[in-house]
């Protein structure tokens, strides 16, 4: 058969004898290493054969011993493992050239070695090392068991294996021990996380021995793993590493197509690696696989279980740490930032602090202990204040969200992903733990109505003290709470009328003491607050209340709370306390240690039987208590935290009062926020001083009250029956029992076990003391306060709900309604459903009628210095609270703290229910200190009219609110506010003495100059630096220094230099001086003045020296950092040298750096000189080791030879080369050499597949890369993803620089918008503007008015400038030396300068356009030159400029004068009714002089302008005169007071006097009603038309009478001349206060009668 085999082989290979075969050349061939191949091994008889009839055609090399070549001479059958053995028949070719000879078979003929032949090619190589091999052209052999021969040499017994490199035979697999997995390590370089598995293998030398890696997790293999990290290990080589991206979740979603073949999270399993070890020439022959130790990756809890305890103050903390380092990108700067966030999930019975989420931080990893932790976190049991048992809850962990990033450094990602990588802990979700909640008691403790106590073991009774004692006070903590009693009721009774709640630092006060019992319109609860240090409450105080404001909780940060429920007699108070304080409790409420016997317990730890005499043990002393003093700081026992409720899904909700759950039931949900109590530091504190927290309008300023704290009061001793009304002690106990029985709430209440009579005790004592049976509508509030408790706190009466949820008994709560309706209306699920005509929340109310407003606290006075005066409290009655609840605000004008004239503008306002009694009304903005006065006119009170409306429609009685500035007005007194002595009031501003100009520093109120503007400021230091400063520095130094100097008043400061020739050097004005090289002068001098903004200089001088550099030996000076810059400090940098000037050089062998050799020491290094027995750079190499001086490339073996050589490796795939010297081969640079269907990316040692830059291969796909979304971009701020690219863009305020990158801020000062030389601060995206003295305005644009607004001691004439302003004196006058006064003019005047003002006398002597600053000024020529004087209907200012005139307000007054200088005045037609009378003139003038002199004295001294006498009338004798005042409106009622104030009883004036009605004055202002041409008012043109028809009558009427008189007398022009007697005369003094001037004038008459008349003028003299 065999035969017949071969025959056909034959046949075929000669049929195809014509055909070209291929050749073989030293490279690409394919090894055979079979040592059964040798001649010398003969197979056992049942062992398998070897058989080449299926080995492909190709090129092969026998491997398995070196110069293993097919046997040139006959090789027996059944030898070569196998039966018919191919031998050579030929000899192999000497040299490099391809032969071709005949492969015999021997098929065992006898007498015939070579029964049938094959083609055998052969071609003759040389290694690296110089050995010769052979590569055979081979073909599959015609038939089974037959094979080709290699070598000659003896085989290896069973199990063994040849080595080529030990030369002998060796185990089949090299022996190894179990590999070990290193923890993982982070390189911050590349921005990876490693584990490393390392093969424990003995042998350092490459033997041949080689290693297969595989990583398991949780002893799982994944093909994603082991793909990218597959790679032989050597026993050079025996590491590799596990790129930690693995485990962390890798999905890819792009273009809504989810890419299903990436890898799920391995986070939260075991991570190990095992090792298979094979012999490089038998790869397919592999050792058992070796496991190594497991490393668990993922994020733990210290603790698994945590018991957390209702009723315990202990602390319990959560501490998750990660096993795993950990990256979110590749950007250095990102790594500090980088974090994971963990959610927490948790029942309600458990809370968390701050938020529902733990961080760990990346830069938390600590390489010591191979964690990262995250911050504690607490966690705690919430106090439901029920009893529900223990609880086993789950503490989960929410999945870890984390996006993919690009690594550029990842060789796997680049190949596959496109530089995408994923989080390590995305997908990743922690294993829960176990939380337990402990339950823990709850005690409750009350006193109620007269007040009847029982305390926290349930012993009842009743005192009736009055005083302030210690309700309840823990011995443990310091909590406590306190109770007030006053006397109520005609019997002298007690009822609670206030309670103070303190913890901690923390104090809450609901009082009612404030107003005695029985005024019951007055009495409205004051909820305040005040706190040990004056700060913020601590964020777990909260204060509730009930819909209808008369229950109220209070919620301290234990949970412990404090119910107050108002009473027609006064406070119901309930403690509901944790069992944190069990049997830790004194005072009223006893020692709750579960014994009612001992509750009596006093102070010194006695017991006594009477009531009285333990009450009285626990009365705090006058001074003491809560309601008077704030208490000393303590140890902070709260944490200023909130507690968070994090329930699955996304229901969180995080609060300080979250550690606590409230008692729903009692129906106080309302937040209230408390009033800072009067009397706390904070409110003392002025706005002008501390712009603070406490700034608030949430302040009680109420006066303190005169508490009765019972010293003499003796409990009464009531009767039965009682003895006005005679009810007996079974009427009253029947009254209570059916009251309670009688109301929707008993049933209810009775059927879960309260017993509903329990008040009933209390109820008949108080009907026996008060004689009022109403008094068990108490009581029954008394029993729902019980039953509400009961079913509250008692799950085991809990029902089902809506939503499967447990609920409190739903029969007790549907009849929950308060006041039981007010019988107006029917109680339905809980609330009431008023008949027609009621409302409110009890269907107390009429609908539709408005509050009863009552009054405003502190006398409706507001104070802008401690408050904003924002909101203000109404105390009203019939108060709704409703979405329609509204407050309206009406401006009126104040003066002097009365209103003046009617109301305006009406505003709605929001108004917020504090209590039933109280609402918060918010108030427009004031105009009291609302800027300065360089900018407005101000007010010093303004007033406001307050009113309430629940239906926006209906408003109550309107109250009055007083705002006012204190800093000058004492509003304090009464109803009027009075000025301030030693203040200033400047343009309606307040300030007090020493008061700076808030836009001009160096002016200041100083009252005992003047008191309407501001003074230059008395006092202004010069500032101080030192007289001479020497800087120095180096020859090619760039010096920057600061010169240092510093103003006595801590104000800014400028400087210059004032020397002509500044050397180069620059000097900025904040005093940075920068001297750079180049300058040639090696010593000068420069002079520089210091300036304050005042004016005020200092100077100094700066002595520049050059110095030479004095390090030697070429080292380098540089600035001493320790040192100030410019003082000639320098340190010396010396490379080779030591020594404060490098002069000594520094001995590198001190060290001993040579091994094995000796030290030569050179300048800045050392060499070493070696023995005969070692070389190398440190003489710590052998002399036989040329490998340890690493010749070989990275990663290539090194292999020492005998002869004193060594032999470098293969290169590295990826590198081509001799070994020692490796280049990188360009796989990219042939399509033959890569597969890359769009891009190939050439890197060292491989390349990788991509796209073109903007996209990523993802899957064999090319998708836009979004940079944004992957953390890939580089934009500093906002990214915007395009189509291959990307851009970038920056918010408001800044601009994208020239990298397109980065955002760089916008300078808004580069554009100079700060106008008359302010200084621009540059912002984000916007700027401010610094402006000099005498500007204003948001870019210093608004000249400021200085002649109005600072004193400015002109004794003529301000005339305001831009930026400044300058005293102006009249013609033939000039300024003197003080720049102030005037002066008469010399010949020659010369333009006088100052540093504020510029005055210029040589004016023009004629008037000329615009000569007058004020087009309300005319121009009068005369013989010194001209005089400006204001127009008719206007007044001067004194100051000059623009406004020197302005418009005067003109009033019109009666008065009913009676005497003039004591002698009686009469009207007679002729007389006072003439007026061109003698008498006329002489009465005028006698009134307008008083007139003057009382209204120039009094308080309107500043707008009085005036006045003018009209007529006198008859009615006794009536005088009708005009009032002139300044521009400003005046109330006339001030004008009416004013006038009041000058009268001695009904006299006015002291010299000349009158004698007035002073009732009969009466003063209205004059309104003009035309408001444009006349012959725009219909009205004036029908006039002129009926007046012209008139004149045509008239005139013909006097024509025919002119003709029938034969003579006619003309009547003589009326001529006036101006005496000039008194033009300028003011009384000698020209620094008086501007007045008035008489000017008298000759009157002539027809017949030339003189008449001599003194008219006041309207216009002030210039």
């Amino acid at each position: 058969m065999l035969s017949l085999v071969v025959a056909v082989f034959i046949i075929l290979a000669a049929s195809q004898s014509g055909t070209a075969q291929e050749t073989c050349g030293c490279t690409g061939y394919t090894t055979l290493s079979e040592p059964h191949r040798s001649t010398a091994y003969v197979p056992a008889e049942s062992e398998p054969l070897l058989c080449d009839d299926l080995l492909p055609e190709g090129c092969y090399r026998f491997t398995d011993r070196p110069d293993i070549k097919i046997p040139e001479a006959c090789v027996e059958p059944n030898h070569c493992g196998t039966l018919a053995p191919v031998w050579l028949d030929g000899a192999h070719p000497t040299d490099d050239t391809y032969v071709t000879r005949f492969g015999c078979i021997n098929q065992g003929i006898p007498g015939d070695c070579c029964t049938d032949e094959v083609d055998i090619g052969i071609k003759k190589c040389t290694d690296e090392d110089g050995a010769t091999f052979y590569v055979y052209r081979l073909t599959p052999t015609p038939g089974c068991d037959i094979a080709y021969c290699g070598g000659d040499y003896v085989t290896c017994e069973a199990g063994k294996i040849w080595s080529t490199f030990y030369e002998e035979c060796v185990d089949d697999v090299p022996t190894m021990d179990n590999p070990v997995l290193h923890p993982p390590e982070l390189d911050l370089d590349l921005f990876k996380v490693t584990f490393t598995c390392q093969v424990k293998y003995d042998k350092q030398e490459d033997d041949g021995a080689r290693f297969a890696v595989k990583f398991l997790f949780d002893d799982t293999e994944y093909d994603e793993v082991n793909n990218t990290t597959e790679s032989s290990l050597t026993p050079a080589k025996k590491t590799i590493e596990l790129d930690a991206k693995f485990l962390g979740d890798f999905k890819i979603e792009k273009k809504k197509v989810v890419k299903e073949d990436y890898w799920d999270s391995k986070m939260g399993k075991t991570v190990s690696c095992v090792v298979q070890s094979y012999w490089k020439g038998t790869p397919e022959q592999k050792s058992k696989e070796m496991q190594s130790n497991g490393y668990w990756a993922g994020i733990v809890a210290e603790k698994t279980r945590v018991n957390l305890f209702e009723g315990a103050n202990t602390k319990e903390y959560l501490n998750l740490y990660a096993t795993v380092p950990f990256v979110c990108s590749t950007f250095e700067n990102q790594h500090s930032n980088c974090k994971i966030r963990i959610n927490l999930v948790v029942d309600g019975d458990a809370s968390v602090v701050e938020e529902c989420g733990i961080d760990i931080k990346a830069k938390s990893w600590d390489p010591q202990t191979k964690r990262a932790y995250a911050n504690e976190k607490r966690i705690l049991a919430v106090q439901d204040l029920k009893d529900d048992g223990d609880h086993i809850l789950a503490l989960e962990f929410g999945t870890i969200k984390m996006i993919n990033f690009h690594h550029p450094h990842d060789e796997h990602a680049e190949t596959q992903y496109g530089e995408l990588v994923p989080h390590i802990y995305n997908g990743y979700a922690p294993e829960s733990i176990q939380v337990v909640t402990v339950d823990s008691s709850t005690g409750h403790c009350k006193g109620v109505t007269d007040p009847h106590y029982t305390t926290f073991d349930g012993r009842y009774y009743t005192h009736y003290l009055v005083g302030q004692f210690v309700f309840s006070r823990t011995t443990e903590r310091n909590f406590e709470v306190q109770v007030r009693t006053f006397v109520c009721g005609a019997w002298k009774a007690s009822c609670h009328c206030g309670v103070a709640v303190r913890e901690g630092d923390d104090v809450i006060m609901i009082d009612l003491c404030h107003t005695e019992w029985g005024d019951h319109y007055g009495t409205y609860p004051k909820i305040t607050e005040k706190t040990a240090d004056g700060q913020a409450l601590s964020p777990g105080v909260a204060v509730y209340r009930s819909p209808n404001g008369k229950s109220f909780s209070i919620h301290m940060p234990s949970g412990t709370t404090v119910r107050a429920n108002i009473n027609y007699w006064g406070l119901d108070v309930h403690l509901t306390a944790l069992g944190l304080d069990k049997g830790k409790t004194e005072g009223l409420c006893g020692d709750w240690d579960g014994s009612h016997n001992n509750d009596f317990k006093m102070q010194n730890g006695t017991t006594t039987a009477d009531r009285n005499t333990f009450a009285r043990d626990w009365k705090v002393p006058e001074g003491e208590s809560l309601f008077e003093t704030t208490p000393d700081p303590v140890t902070d026992e709260t944490d200023d935290v909130s507690y968070c409720t994090c329930s699955a899904g996304k229901n969180i909700d995080c609060s300080p009062t979250n550690n606590a759950e409230q008692n729903t039931m009692a129906n106080t949900i309302n937040p209230v926020i408390p009033d800072k109590q009067a009397g706390n530091d904070a409110r003392r504190r002025k706005r002008a001083i501390d712009e603070s927290q406490f700034y608030s309008d949430d302040v009680d300023e109420s006066a303190d009250y005169n508490f009765n704290f019972g010293d003499d009061h003796d409990p009464p001793e009531p009767q039965w029956p009682t003895p006005t009304l005679q009810i007996t002690e079974t009427q009253a106990r029947a009254h209570c029992m059916e009251t309670i029985a009688n109301s929707s709430i008993a049933d209810a209440c009775g059927g879960i076990g309260v017993d509903i009579f329990a008040p009933v005790e209390g109820c008949v004592e108080d009907i026996q003391f008060t004689e009022d049976l109403d008094v068990a509508k108490d009581a029954l509030e008394v029993m729902k306060a019980d039953c509400i408790t009961v079913a509250y706190q008692n799950v085991s009466l809990y029902e089902e709900g809506e939503n499967n949820t447990m609920v409190p008994p739903v029969a007790v709560q549907q009849n929950l309604c308060p006041n039981e309706c007010s019988n107006k209306g029917d109680c339905v699920n809980g609330s009431c459903v008023c008949h027609e005509g009621f409302t409110s929340d009890d269907c107390s109310l009429v609908e539709g009628a408005p509050p009863t407003a009552w009054f405003i606290p502190n006398d409706g006075k507001c104070d802008i210095r401690l408050r904003p005066c924002r909101k203000i409290s109404l105390i009203a009655d019939g108060l709704i609270e409703s979405e329609n609840l509204t407050c309206r605000v009406r401006q009126v004008t104040m003066v002097q703290g009365v209103q003046s004239g009617e109301p305006y503008d009406a505003a709605r306002t929001s108004a917020t229910l504090k209590s039933f009694r109280e609402v918060k009304c918010e108030l427009p903005l004031s105009p009291v200190w609302q800027g300065t006065p360089d900018e407005t006119e101000g007010a010093v009170t303004h007033g406001m009219l307050v009113s309430v409306s629940n239906d926006g429609v209906e408003f109550s009685e309107e109250r009055l609110v007083t705002i006012y500035d204190s800093a000058c007005q004492d509003c304090t007194t009464g109803s009027v506010c009075f000025w301030k002595e030693n203040t200033c009031k400047i343009r309606g501003f307040c300030f007090e003495e020493g008061d700076s100009n808030p836009n001009n520093w160096c002016f200041e109120c100083l009252p005992g100059r003047a008191n309407s503007t501001f003074s230059e400021r008395l006092v202004n230091l010069p500032p101080v630096v030192t007289p001479q400063i020497d800087v120095m520095k180096i020859s090619d130094e760039d010096l920057t220094m600061t010169i240092e100097a510093t103003d006595p008043e801590n104000r800014p400061l400028s400087f210059h230099f004032t020397s002509d020739d500044s050397h180069s050097v620059h000097l900025q004005p904040d005093g940075q001086l920068t001297w750079n090289t180049g300058t040639e002068s090696s010593e000068f001098s420069l002079d520089v003045e210091v300036r304050d903004e005042c004016g005020a200089t200092s100077t100094t001088s700066l002595r520049f020296t050059t110095l030479e550099c004095p390090c030697q030996n070429g080292g380098v000076c540089r600035p001493d950092p320790s040192m100030p810059r410019g003082q000639g400090h320098y340190v010396c940098q010396c490379p080779g040298f030591t020594g404060s000037y490098c002069e000594e050089e520094i001995d590198e062998c001190e060290s001993s750096p040579c091994n094995n050799g000796t030290c030569q020491d050179l300048v800045n290094g050392f060499r070493c000189v070696c023995d005969d027995l070692h070389m190398g750079t440190l003489c710590d190499v052998g002399i036989d080791d040329y490998c340890g001086l690493d010749p070989c490339f990275p990663e290539v073996t090194c292999t020492n030879n005998v002869d004193g050589f060594h032999v470098c490796g293969d290169c590295p795939n990826g590198y081509t080369g001799d070994g020692e010297s490796c280049n990188d081969i360009d796989e990219c640079a042939s399509a033959s050499t890569h597969d890359c269907e769009f891009v190939c990316y050439n890197v060292p040692g491989r390349y990788y597949c991509g796209c073109t830059e903007g996209y990523l291969l993802l899957a064999g796909e090319c998708f836009d890369d979004d940079e944004c979304e992957s953390g890939r971009a580089e934009c500093s701020d906002t990214c915007i993803n395009k189509e291959g690219s990307y851009e970038c863009s920056c918010p408001d305020g800044y601009s994208l620089g020239s990298d397109g990158r980065t955002c760089t801020e916008n300078n808004e000062c580069e554009s100079s918008p700060c106008e008359n030389g302010g200084t621009c601060n540059d912002h984000v995206n916007s700027f401010t503007c610094t402006c000099p003295v005498g500007w204003l305005g948001a870019t210093c644009e608004e000249d400021i008015d200085e002649c109005i607004v600072i004193n400015h001691g002109c004794e003529q004439l301000c005339l305001n400038t831009d930026g400044s302003y300058t005293c102006w004196c009249p013609a033939g006058y000039q300024l003197s030396g003080d720049k102030r006064n005037c002066e008469e003019q010399d010949e020659v005047t010369t333009p006088v300068t100052t540093s504020t003002t510029t005055t210029v006398t040589d004016r023009p002597a004629v008037c000329e356009d615009n000569t007058c600053p004020d087009v309300n000024a005319n121009c009068i020529e005369d013989n010194d030159g001209y005089t400006c004087k204001c127009k008719s209907g206007y007044y001067s200012t004194g100051s000059g400029g623009r406004n020197m005139c302005r418009d005067l307000n003109a009033y019109e007054a009666r008065l009913t004068v009676t005497h003039v200088n004591g002698d009686e005045v009469f009207f007679t037609s002729s007389g006072l009714g003439d007026p061109d009378s003698d008498v006329f003139g002489e009465t005028a003038t006698v009134v307008e002089a008083l007139i003057t002199e009382a209204f120039s004295a009094g308080s309107l001294e500043r707008m009085y302008k005036g006045c003018g006498v009209k007529a006198f009338e008859y009615g006794s004798v009536i005088v009708v005169f005009d009032i002139y005042m300044t521009e400003e409106s005046i109330a006339e009622d001030r004008i009416t007071t004013a006038f009041a104030q000058a009268l001695q009883g009904n006299i006015l004036g002291a010299n000349q006097t009158l004698t007035v009605v002073p009732s009969s004055f009466q003063v209205q202002e004059k309104v003009e009603y035309a408001s444009g041409p006349w012959y725009n008012q219909p009205l004036y043109v029908a006039l002129l038309c009926v007046g012209c028809v008139l004149v045509v009558v008239v005139a013909c009427t006097l024509t025919v009478f002119c003709c029938k008189r034969g003579k006619m007398n003309r009547s003589k022009p009326v001529s006036v001349y101006n005496t000039g007697e008194s033009s300028h005369d003011n009384g000698g003094n020209m620094n008086a206060s501007p007045r008035p001037i008489e000017l008298d004038f000759f009157v002539t008459d027809n017949r030339d009668r003189a008449v001599n008349r003194s008219l006041t003028s309207l216009v002030k003299m210039e």
